[in-house]
């Protein structure tokens, strides 16, 4: 059975705009590094896979991976990879916060042939990611929803090609909200991997109607249980207490200042106001800088 890593080892054709699902699942895992570690990719010029991978020694990129994740093995299979190691790394951001409680990682890829893949990260190893998670379902939006739908507006803004978005976990809802709240004419698909899910109100409301018109693809667990063993087995931890009250104990996180000093802009983005509805400025980021599920149906859509 063909691991995420033997899949990313053994591709031997570039990335040119044609990403399978396969492709997609990788991206999703390979997020978890914390790219936001190394220059290169947390700038907006960016660099190769190749380059990046090069640095897989270095501690810091794995501050925040959960054991059971084969994150440095991944990053240099993708590295050596004809497939993405030559794919172009930018905008890597990883932001925690206490107050507003979130924990929010993304980093946009290019291809080969110019195609734009944004892709959000699930729930880390750190204290703050799993506080966060018992919030999902009892606020919405979230901080790191809207954060996820400014990072989005911002890496449309910048592409020059098709765009697809993808996640896994909590960054497959981070997507799926993004999708739908910015929807940028150039989106054509939407991978959601085991995506933690939105209040039902939320999706009877018509929230999603905006992305109506591209793939949305959704994966459970269940489906691809052993091509995701190595990367994505989640472990719940019990944070309940310190989340209902909006604190995680200083002792427990990591301090970080992702943004440079700078703020992410938190104003809510209406369904369908599209990239302009954004409100975002470039130098706000520096890129230098909801539980209920979806169910077990979780094809949301494909349509043409």
């Amino acid at each position: 059975m063909t691991t995420v890593v033997e899949h990313v080892r053994d591709s031997r054709t570039p990335l040119r705009a044609n990403l399978s699902p396969a492709d997609a699942l990788a991206l999703s895992c390979l997020v978890y590094v914390d790219f936001h570690a190394l220059p290169g990719p947390r700038s907006p010029r960016g660099c190769l896979l190749r380059e990046a991978a090069q640095a897989s020694s270095i501690p810091s990129l794995y501050r925040y991976s959960l054991a059971s994740h084969a994150d440095c093995p991944l990053l240099e299979a993708a590295g050596a990879s004809a497939r993405f190691g030559g794919m172009r790394v930018r905008d890597a951001v990883t932001r925690l916060t206490v107050s507003p409680l979130a924990q929010f990682g993304a980093v946009t890829l290019i291809d080969e042939a110019g195609a734009t893949y944004v892709v959000f990260r699930g729930t880390d190893a750190s204290a703050v990611g799993w506080a966060e998670d018992a919030r999902f379902g009892l606020d919405f939006p979230m901080d790191s929803q809207r954060w996820a739908a400014n990072y989005l507006a911002y890496a449309a803004s910048r592409a020059d090609g098709p765009i697809t978005v993808v996640g896994h976990s909590k960054g497959a809802n981070l997507a799926l909200y993004a999708a739908a709240a910015t929807t940028p004419p150039a989106l054509e698909r939407v991978y959601a991997f085991d995506p933690v899910g939105f209040p039902a109100s939320v999706v009877e409301g018509g929230f999603f109607l905006s992305i109506d018109g591209c793939q949305v693809l959704g994966f459970v667990e269940a489906c691809l249980g052993r091509f995701l063993s190595c990367c994505c087995v989640l472990v719940f931890c019990l944070l309940w207490c310190d989340a209902a009250q909006g604190e995680v104990g200083a002792a427990c996180v990591v301090p970080v200042d992702p943004g440079g000093g700078f703020a992410f802009d938190l104003a809510p983005i209406a369904p369908g106001a599209g990239v302009a509805g954004a409100r975002l400025v470039v130098d706000e980021f520096c890129f230098v800088q909801g539980v209920q599920r979806f169910g077990q149906g979780v094809i949301v859509g494909v349509t043409g």
